[in-house]
């Protein structure tokens, strides 16, 4: 490469572009850019950005190599999750018949439906109904079985909400292959731990997704589709650079592609136990800190997937005071930072599933309308990974948490 291929490692684009970073304490969350890639990443999309390669060949590839370390029939790399979601349905409604294919999204002499359990119903559904199925809700195994017929495409499971719906993993898949009916899997922010990578295959699903951006730490726009050999050969139909098809604008570049191995490799080659032994440290640490403001009490905690800090808020003397500004705030009055990072002024406190006072990983700061420097630093410490709020007031209202208290020292910020 010349030199005009070298990076300009001085040049601050953000403020160029009058953008500011911030610290992410909150989560991998898109509309947060999700994780950061490690440099072993970068440095491979910046090798494959200097040369041409066949999309095909490079899929190919780098999708036996995939399957091979997760071991499953075969793998491919997609747009992101979402993207894995509709070229699986498209597969189960297509098969390998091009004219169906190109034909999608109408459904003329096709299957037309995909049941789901109603707790397991997320936005990421629309994925699928962009191919134009009907998504036919259950709730019970009996339900659940009920509702298979001529018409059922696939049965379609949200592993985060496996302890949500009454038909658990197993029991799910089990149904499905009795009645020969394909079954995927969105495992998209479900890593950790690292065995999700081939549990869910070896647990019989057919296909299971993984968001390439979250705990893989591969590019945000990358995702992993896994599963039956046949399945992903004839997902691949739909998708770049193939055209007239419902995947065309899914496309996955030779950077994505490339980096998206790279993330995976060193993710498995990682010492998982050293990392769970950082994560404690860190969460105890903040635990820590945050009991140093009044009316705040914290703990850290293990879970499934990751340690987190479950920290508790009581309104009381000191609880509502501005600890960067010395000024007192609304006890009532809160300006929140949702998931998509925009502000909006609140009145009272959220409950979530009716239960008072408690609050998801969003966070809030007190009586603004818009981000000071203090509050958007407050926005990424404020919320590790979930919280419990129990003030002594509450109010019920929608499926939004509030963060509720005082601000984290300037001490804690540093640290």
């Amino acid at each position: 490469p010349g030199a005009e291929d070298s990076a300009d490692e001085s040049r601050d684009h953000f403020a160029e572009l009058g953008l500011r970073t911030f610290i992410n304490a909150a989560g991998t969350y898109t509309a947060l850019s999700g994780s950061l890639m490690r440099d072993e990443v970068t440095s491979a999309i910046r090798y494959v950005a200097r040369h041409y390669v066949k999309l095909d060949d490079i899929q190919d590839h780098v999708g036996e190599r995939i399957a091979a370390r997760l071991g499953c029939e075969a793998a491919t790399v997609t747009a992101g999750a979402a993207s894995a979601l509709m070229l699986g349905i498209a597969w189960v409604l297509c098969g390998t018949d091009r004219d169906k294919v190109e034909q999608l999204p109408d459904l003329t002499g096709m299957k037309q439906e995909v049941i789901l359990q109603k707790a397991h119903h997320v936005g990421y559904v629309h994925a699928v109904r962009n191919c134009g199925v009907k998504i036919v809700y259950v709730e019970t195994r009996e339900e659940l079985v009920a509702a298979i017929g001529p018409q059922t495409a696939m049965l379609l499971f949200i592993n985060a909400s496996n302890f949500s719906g009454q038909v658990r993993d197993e029991e799910f898949v089990d149904i499905g292959k009795r009645h020969g009916i394909p079954c995927f899997n969105d495992c998209a922010a479900d890593v950790p731990p690292v065995e999700n990578l081939w549990k869910y295959t070896q647990m019989g699903f057919d296909l299971v997704t993984f968001s390439g951006g979250k705990g893989l730490r591969g590019p945000q726009s990358a995702g992993l589709l896994l599963g039956r050999k046949d399945l992903i050969e004839a997902a691949r139909l739909h998708a770049p650079p193939g055209d007239n098809t419902v995947g065309r604008g899914m496309k996955m570049n030779k950077e994505e592609i490339l980096g998206m191995l790279v993330a995976l490799e060193h993710f498995l080659d990682r010492d998982h136990e050293a990392d769970w032994q950082m994560w404690e440290t860190q969460v105890q640490h903040i635990s820590e800190s945050v009991r140093s403001v009044p009316g705040v009490d914290g703990d850290s905690r293990a879970r499934d997937r990751q340690p987190r800090t479950v920290t508790a808020y009581t309104l009381g003397p000191g609880a509502g005071e501005d600890q960067t500004s010395g000024g007192a705030t609304s006890p009532h009055r809160w300006a929140s930072v949702d998931r998509d990072g925009r502000w909006r002024q609140r009145d009272r406190y959220h409950d979530v599933d009716d239960e008072p006072g408690r609050g998801t990983d969003r966070c809030a700061t007190p009586d603004t309308d818009s981000p000071r420097r203090g509050d958007e630093i407050l926005m990424s410490v404020a919320s590790p990974t979930f919280m419990d709020f129990q003030p002594e007031w509450s109010g019920k209202g929608a499926t939004d948490a509030e963060y509720e208290g005082s601000r984290i020292p300037q001490e804690f910020l540093q640290s």
